[in-house]
């Protein structure tokens, strides 16, 4: 149920962003857009795009690009399992932008 509950919100966070963008095309169809929005929902625009930077971070969904579950085999044996992670694709980091401090 929590899994469901975060997928809406995440596809509610991106149909914003679509809504905002189609918005904007509709108002001002000769302009660009300005800024661009990161993952972690930061509003970089152009005046502020030399103050991030892109980092590589471990993931904090993994252990070194990959999950490890138990699963029990039967008859009492269990098998470690191990299984590539969906954010960084076996990677290990994944990159952000983050803030110049």
């Amino acid at each position: 149920m929590q899994n469901a509950m975060m997928q809406q919100q995440i596809l509610n966070y991106y149909r914003q962003q679509a809504a905002a963008a189609t918005q904007w095309m509709q108002t001002n169809p000769c302009t660009p857009m300005p800024g661009v929005v990161t993952y972690d929902g930061v509003y970089v625009t152009p005046e502020t795009v030399n103050s991030y930077r892109k980092e590589n971070v471990t993931c904090e969904h993994c252990d070194g690009g990959y999950n490890y579950r138990s699963v029990y085999m039967g008859n009492g044996e269990t098998r470690r399992v191990k299984s590539r992670c969906s954010w960084c694709h076996g990677k290990g980091y994944v990159t952000k932008t983050v803030k110049n401090e």
